[in-house]
């Protein structure tokens, strides 16, 4: 009797041992979080819904209520980069979405998706050269 259960504990660890190394392996075993930027042709295509993923996408301005309404990019959503860290639960809606953010010079972003990445989100994105690059290139502000 005590050999027999003996066989069937080595075979239990044996199996347990063989999935864990399949799954330490695994390519999402261990996935971070990343945000990927997006140039402002890219945002720019995904604002005129060139393409059928495109309505997957929410664009997030975190700078103060007062830098948006002075001027701000076609369909953004104003959240404030402190309401975000205080109140990560204002991001709840977009959750399915891509979230491409951006903010006056990328400092406000990082500090948003710094702890969004700690938290283990998925679909960050970030505008390349945030507002004032697109302010630069001169292209639609909403006032």
């Amino acid at each position: 009797m005590f050999l027999r259960t003996t066989r069937s504990t080595t075979l239990l660890i044996h199996i347990c041992s063989f999935l864990a190394i399949v799954f330490i392996t695994s390519g999402n075993a261990f996935a971070q979080s990343e945000v990927t930027d997006l140039t402002q042709k890219e945002v720019l295509s995904i604002l005129e819904g060139k393409n059928r993923q495109d309505n997957n996408y929410v664009l997030i301005d975190v700078r103060s209520p007062g830098e948006f309404n002075a001027g701000h990019i076609a369909s953004a959503v104003n959240i404030p980069h402190h309401a975000i860290l205080k109140n990560i639960s204002l991001l709840d809606p977009y959750l399915k979405k891509n979230i491409v953010f951006y903010c006056q010079s990328g400092r406000r972003v990082s500090m948003v998706t710094d702890l969004l990445k700690d938290l283990d989100y998925k679909n960050l994105y970030h505008l390349d050269g945030d507002f004032l690059g697109w302010q630069s290139s001169q292209l639609d502000i909403i006032n």
